[in-house]
């Protein structure tokens, strides 16, 4: 499983979709999107709590995942993480606010199509729900085209 995370990130490279982690309201618990009603997303509530969400309550910002602060935030960008592929998920779940991920509108595309129709089973994996769902937006079903 790890050498498909690698294989992921190796391909996929740094996210440039913005990413959209935390859900701004309280919600039903989730695992993952297929658990969600129709156009919600499985996202982080806090750094604990996963919830179903409505693209309206979508936000954007560094979250304190164990241990994880914004002083955490800033060194991984001062060390460059933010630009490393080897370092996408971390990034785009617990740092995007300090990496600067999360201004404009997120679009509905994938960042490398070919690759997410490869490995669009990954979809449903818990495990791969981060990556997953900032690289494979569209195939994955975490939002839709107009």
């Amino acid at each position: 499983m790890a050498a498909k995370l690698i294989l992921l990130v190796c391909c996929f490279g740094v996210a440039s979709a913005v990413v959209q982690n935390y859900c701004k309201v309280t919600g039903t618990a989730c695992t993952t999107s297929a658990t969600c009603a129709s156009g919600q997303t499985c996202v982080n509530r806090d750094n604990k709590n996963k919830v179903c969400c409505a693209t309206a309550n979508l936000g954007c910002q560094d979250l304190n995942v164990a241990g994880t602060t914004s002083n955490t935030c800033a060194s991984n960008k001062a060390s460059g993480l933010c630009s490393d592929p080897k370092y996408t998920s971390l990034i785009t779940t617990q740092c995007p606010a300090t990496c600067g991920l999360c201004s404009g509108s997120p679009t509905c595309a994938d960042v490398n199509v070919s690759e997410c129709l490869k490995n669009v089973a990954l979809c449903s994996n818990s495990a791969y729900n981060s990556v997953m769902s900032v690289q494979c937006r569209k195939t994955c079903g975490y939002c839709t085209s107009g």
